[in-house]
């Protein structure tokens, strides 16, 4: 009768194999965060150069005193933006529960920067002319 040894001492072909396997995706994993992080990072940065931009068109926009709308349009920070002017007419609460017209000549500037694909950055604002 032969006797079969079992050896213990090393590993199988197939432990090896798994062992191979469960590495390559742990790494692929880590470059996978890696990459979604150098995205999320360049959107970021994306989003302050075209806020950038929006501060810049707010401080250039100047509305007219005769409240007559009007509209600009330029490439700031090789954004493309949109600058807007129009009298505002709201409305305010006396604070007896009346409400009634504002009296205060104030204009509504509206900058609208074209972010990467169809995405648009809106900034309103209510400014003294």
């Amino acid at each position: 009768m032969t006797r079969f040894r079992r050896r213990t001492a090393g590993l199988t072909y197939l432990e090896v194999m798994v062992a191979l396997v469960l590495l390559a995706l742990s790494v692929v994993g880590l470059i996978e965060v890696r990459a979604q992080g150098l995205a999320a990072g360049r959107s970021a940065e994306a989003m302050q150069r075209a806020l950038a931009a929006a501060d810049t068109a707010l401080e250039r926009a100047r509305p007219r005193r005769d409240g007559v709308a009007s509209a600009m349009e330029a490439t700031i920070g090789g954004f493309a933006v949109r600058t807007t002017t129009r009298p505002w007419r709201g409305r305010v609460n006396d604070g007896v529960g009346e409400t009634r017209v504002a009296e205060v000549r104030v204009a509504e500037v509206r900058v609208a920067v074209a972010l990467a694909g169809r995405d648009t950055l809106v900034i309103q604002r209510l400014v003294r002319p």
